[in-house]
Formats: C-alpha cells, sequence, structure tokens
C-alpha cells in the first residue's frame, strides 16, 4: 500500500526493471487507493509484460490491517486472484469481488470514501444543531451511532469529530483534477 497515484506510479511505471523481476507470470496485488484511471493504465501497463495486475484497496484502518480485519475489494483477472486468496484472506475478514477491470475496485473505493466523507459532514452539521440546542456532542454520537449509524464510519469517526479531535487526520483525500472519473466535474476552490 503507498500513499497515493505518484507514488504508485513512481515505484510501478517509473521502475523499468520491476515487471521483469515478476518473471513473467508474477502478480502485482495494488492495495493503494488510486484514481481508476491511473490503474487502468497500471493494468495496461502490466498486461505488456506478462504481469497480472489485480487492484484490492482496502477498508480499514492501520489496527484493523493489524488484527486481519480489513475488507478488501478486488478486481483484476480471475485466476490471478485465486491464486492471492490465501494472502488476503490473512489480511481480512471480507473480500469484495468487482470483477475482471482492476480499476473498477478503485472506482468503489472512491465511492467509499465518498460515503465516509459525507458521513463525517453530517456528523458535524448534526452535532452543530445538537449543540446549539442543549445536547452535548458526544451524547449526540452515542445515539447516532447506537442506532440509526451503527457502522464503522460513525462508530469509528463520530466520537473523533464529537470531541473535536481532527489531528491525526484519519482519512486524507487528494484531487487530481487531471486525472478524474469520465462525467466529473471539479469546481474551482475559491
Amino acid at each position: 500500500m503507498l500513499a497515493d497515484d505518484a507514488a504508485v506510479e513512481s515505484v510501478a511505471l517509473s521502475d523499468s526493471n520491476l515487471l521483469d523481476r515478476f518473471g513473467g507470470s508474477g502478480i502485482h496485488v495494488s492495495m493503494s487507493t488510486i484514481a481508476p484511471e491511473t490503474a487502468r493504465d497500471l493494468a495496461e501497463h502490466h498486461a505488456k509484460k506478462g504481469v497480472a495486475y489485480l487492484a484490492s484497496p482496502v477498508i480499514g484502518r492501520p489496527d484493523r490491517a493489524a488484527t486481519g480485519t480489513l475488507f478488501l475489494l478486488l478486481a483484476g483477472e480471475g485466476n490471478a486472484k485465486q491464486k492471492v486468496q490465501p494472502l488476503l484472506k490473512v489480511l481480512g475478514q471480507r473480500i469484495f469481488d468487482f470483477g475482471e477491470k482492476p480499476w473498477i475496485a478503485n472506482t468503489a473505493k472512491l465511492i467509499v470514501n465518498f460515503n465516509i466523507v459525507a458521513a463525517i459532514e453530517s456528523m458535524a452539521e448534526a452535532f452543530t444543531l445538537a449543540v446549539q440546542n442543549g445536547i452535548p456532542r458526544a451524547k449526540m454520537a452515542e445515539l447516532l451511532s447506537e442506532t440509526l449509524f451503527s457502522g464503522v464510519a460513525y462508530k469509528g469517526y463520530g466520537d473523533h469529530v464529537a470531541r473535536h479531535e481532527y489531528e491525526p487526520a484519519r482519512l486524507s483525500i487528494a484531487v487530481r483534477l487531471e486525472r478524474r472519473a469520465p462525467g466529473f466535474t471539479a469546481r474551482s476552490r475559491n
């Protein structure tokens, strides 16, 4: 897992000897959260060298990785996916298979990240309304995470938002406007 598209590209595309080291029948499993277009470029680049490229971005923080309870999103060539299953099962509690096109797993991960950010924004707004009406932020976080929204985003991020704990960042998003999904329209940042 590398930090972003630039890091993945610097390793997988810039090192001309990297794919040769796979021996022509190797499998590269990229677990980084990257743009779908980057994953498409990597898949094409790998195919030219006879190396299978699988995208398997993860849902979960380092503590979940340490306990083998990540959720893994997987896409790529079927035989390659089958070969890496034992490794992935050690890392995660569940694998979601998104088919043969690696960039689809990366698209799904970006959709997950969008929903996390939307949940954080929603909690911030809800907690502000609660405080303005005499309800403690922590009490509202407890109510939301124990009833309607018992998922990881509300439980995991809700307490931090309620306590105004924003450092260290628990989710970072870099926007690369030159590589975006088809149909995406970027608004200017003023």
